[in-house]
């Protein structure tokens, strides 16, 4: 992707990622202090809308970011700053239920014994997306199934994070959240933070890892 494309493209998911509202080319020319011309901004937009990275939700000019769009916004353009010193945590409720409320996303954590402590159905509930009943009802299908998807997010954990983005999920229920999974090095335990797919990934993977690294 080229520099120009890659610009615009960071502006509008930060955009929709803060307003939750689709971005049209006047707005990214408008505020996006990019210092091109409304016409080169339409004309990036449109490729990026070729090129997969953009959908129109709606008959407005407004744009969104599409599933390849934040998988390249995670692989590309941020950077997670770690704190140097390793923190150990006691893995269990009123650190899941604080780790929830900071990451403002639904949290639980799976254990050798097939034990599940999570916190957090508020706090995505609290999110504008969930009250279309699509999403809503998808969710609660993730909570109807958290035990079987403990053994999904386990087989493919490793001690870094590491994240799903909507159909990337390995279950049909997946499609409209984003995911942020990991092996706990002390206990084995797998962690798992599940938001919107509109969440603020590179928030929620700093927080993840001052709390874990």
């Amino acid at each position: 992707m080229e520099e120009r494309e890659s610009t615009i493209l960071e502006y509008i998911i930060r955009d929709y990622i803060r307003t939750v509202d689709p971005v049209s080319s006047e707005r990214v020319s408008r505020r996006g202090h990019l210092d091109l011309s409304p016409a080169t901004i339409r004309n990036a937009m449109a490729e990026l809308d070729e090129e997969g990275y953009l959908e129109q939700p709606h008959t407005s000019g407004g744009r969104i970011p599409t599933d390849k769009a934040y998988r390249y916004f995670v692989d590309n353009l941020f950077s997670i700053h770690t704190p140097g010193v390793r923190m150990t945590v006691e893995i269990d409720q009123q650190t899941v239920r604080k780790m929830a409320k900071r990451l403002k996303m639904f949290v639980a954590v799976f254990d050798d014994d097939e034990e599940v402590i999570s916190a957090g159905i508020d706090e995505v509930f609290d999110e504008p997306e969930f009250k279309e009943y699509a999403i809503a009802r998808a969710f609660a299908e993730i909570l109807e199934n958290i035990d079987d998807l403990a053994g999904i997010y386990a087989e493919k954990a490793r001690m870094r994070p590491r994240v799903y983005i909507g159909s990337e999920h390995p279950f049909k229920s997946g499609a409209y959240f984003g995911s942020i999974f990991f092996k706990d090095e002390n206990s084995d335990s797998v962690i798992v933070s599940l938001g919107p797919k509109r969440m603020n990934y590179e928030r929620a993977l700093t927080i993840m890892r001052q709390i874990y690294e």
